[in-house]
């Protein structure tokens, strides 16, 4: 007698369910023979600005991967999760990017100093990510687990000494500083106080502010009564950045504004050009090598790099990609293995990790915003 489903359901849909999970757990990954490999970047939210750049970059270097082969015969399966530029958000992408899809490693997160719960996830599940803008300093200072996190961004003590060398150099010595709660703000801003007394600055005002906070006119106000040459300051969101600058020319506060990298942002600059003249920060200094990267991106997307550290995506990518050819496929042999091989980098030639999980070279440069534009100073 011929069953059909719409007689005996139960033992129909018993079927279809087993054959469902036959095809789930073995199926599959019979016929998948790729390398699983994780993106993990800010595509929205406040550190956009950012993720986009690293995400189509590192893709860059995936498809050359691929197309010269991929790794050991395999080629990569790029799979991409937005951190939405929040920490839970980020938290739950590492997971999903680990749990549901199986990645043997990670390009990311966008700032994942700010947002620290993945340096967690990772540890404890023994997957490696590699960040392109990650600030080891800021993880180290909040006692996070860095084992199974790298950064392909130059240290932030650099950046802090490029700064503070000009500014001594400039005659601006008495200094104030402003920075929200955010982990990267608290670290910048220590970094800075411990640097400063090496370049005989004085710190003569300093005010924290809770992250996202948006008005600044009274501690403005304090600051001008001090009078200092110039004010440090650092915060986590763009619309941050904003209201402040708005306000210190609403108030006519004329002394120097210092800032880092991140300052350096097109949607501020944008929108708010005219109150960013002659903000003075520092930025990656453009090697030979990431000239090229830059033209290979303009001929790939039509378009410059977006962000400072795009080209350290693609750096990042090449050197997990490194680690893996020389026999790492697990998370605990991909940590070690990045720990020994080395690349000719984009970023810098010799590129590779110490054993604080850090590149060892990277400079940088100090730039203003003149006439509506980022500009290198001399």
């Amino acid at each position: 007698m011929k069953i059909t489903c719409k007689k005996k359901f139960a033992l129909c849909a018993g079927a279809m369910a087993t054959v469902i999970v036959y095809y789930a757990f073995f199926g599959v990954h019979k016929t998948d023979d790729r390398i699983r490999l994780g993106g993990a970047f800010g595509l929205s939210g406040n550190c956009a600005a950012w993720g986009e750049g690293e995400m189509k970059a590192a893709q860059m270097a995936v498809d050359e991967s691929n197309a010269s082969g991929g790794i050991n015969g395999k080629k990569i399966n790029f799979i991409i999760e937005d951190t939405q530029c929040e920490n839970k958000t980020t938290v739950n992408a590492i997971k999903k990017l680990i749990s549901a899809d199986g990645v043997q490693a990670i390009i990311g997160p966008t700032w994942g100093d700010a947002y620290q719960g993945a340096s967690a996830v990772l540890h404890n599940a023994k997957i490696a990510g590699v960040s392109p803008d990650t600030a080891m300093e800021a993880l180290e200072l909040e006692h996070q687990p860095i084992d199974y996190i790298f950064s392909t961004y130059a240290p932030q003590r650099k950046e802090i000494t490029a700064l503070q060398t000009y500014a001594i150099k400039t005659g601006i010595k008495k200094i104030a500083m402003v920075w929200d709660q955010d982990s990267y703000s608290t670290m910048m801003t220590r970094l800075f106080k411990e640097t400063a007394l090496a370049h005989d600055m004085m710190i003569v005002d300093e005010h924290e502010m809770p992250t996202g906070n948006q008005d600044f006119r009274t501690i403005i106000a304090k600051i001008k009564s001090v009078n200092p040459d110039g004010v440090f300051i650092s915060f986590l969101a763009p619309h941050t950045k904003a209201s402040f600058l708005k306000q210190t020319k609403e108030l006519g506060f004329t002394g120097v504004l210092l800032s880092v990298a991140d300052i350096q942002d097109e949607s501020v600059l944008k929108s708010f050009g005219r109150l960013m003249d002659g903000v003075i920060y520092t930025y990656p200094v453009m090697s030979a090598g990431q000239t090229a990267f830059r033209e290979a991106y303009r001929v790939k997307y039509q378009a410059d790099p977006q962000g400072p550290a795009a080209v350290n995506a693609y750096d990042a990518v090449r050197i997990v990609v490194e680690a893996m050819r020389s026999g790492a496929s697990t998370g605990e042999e991909i940590k070690n293995a990045l720990l020994r091989v080395r690349i000719k980098g984009a970023f810098i030639p010799d590129f590779g990790f110490n054993a604080k999980h850090q590149i060892d070279g990277g400079d940088f440069e100090v730039k203003t915003v003149r006439n509506g534009a980022f500009v290198p100073l001399k």
